[in-house]
């Protein structure tokens, strides 16, 4: 069998532990800080990917299909062990929280790059909804919208929308200081159970770990 082999940069973070103690060292695929650049993208760049890996970025559809699967081909997914899914927050009050997810995986590009989080869920900022908010949904964007409620118009991001769309979108348009989190900025429903004021997050991040 033929493989093909590409060199793909992503940022590594190297400072935060996981729900474990002794694992360390993630790989970003999604960072949002300071609102420099728009996350309102088109099907395309979003496959590709955006942005500065020192700064706001998106690391590319494409890329993280194959950073979850990396593995893979070497068991053809018999005892495959995927990557771990992390979340971090921090709102405008300065409150941080996580959520991590045992397993994470984005299918090709034939099925939308549709996402699959598995196993259980850490962190204090988990979702109330069991995870459902992703599972097995398709990404969409404004120009290839996969749900039924026109998601991406109404959130103003590329995302794995639900069907009912507001369960959370962190490509969403970055908050002001002093607002309120809501579909027309950066969203995480469960953010309530962490800070019940519902501030506007201004700092979220996506990352894996093998």
């Amino acid at each position: 069998m033929q493989r093909t082999y590409r060199f793909v940069l992503f940022y590594c973070d190297m400072d935060t532990r996981g729900h474990e103690a002794d694992r360390k060292g993630w790989t970003v695929i999604q960072k949002r800080i300071e609102g420099k650049i728009s996350f309102e993208r088109n099907w395309n760049e979003y496959v590709k990917g955006f942005g500065k890996l020192d700064g706001e970025h998106w690391n590319g559809l494409e890329n993280i299909f194959a950073i979850t699967r990396q593995e893979s081909s070497k068991t053809h997914f018999q005892g495959f062990q995927p990557p771990r899914l992390r979340f971090d927050f921090e709102d405008w009050d300065g409150i941080t929280a996580y959520t991590e997810r045992v397993g994470f995986l984005v299918a090709g590009a034939v099925v939308q790059y549709g996402i699959h989080v598995l196993g259980k869920m850490y962190g204090n900022a988990t979702d109330p909804n069991g995870g459902r908010s992703f599972y097995h949904s398709a990404f969409s964007t404004i120009d290839n919208d996969n749900t039924v409620m026109n998601c991406p118009r109404r959130f103003k991001g590329g995302w794995w929308f639900s069907n009912g769309c507001g369960l959370s979108n962190l490509n969403g348009p970055y908050p002001k200081q002093n607002s309120l989190m809501g579909e027309h900025n950066i969203y995480w429903r469960g953010w309530i159970y962490v800070n019940p004021k519902k501030t506007a997050l201004r700092r979220v991040s996506m990352k894996i770990q093998y």
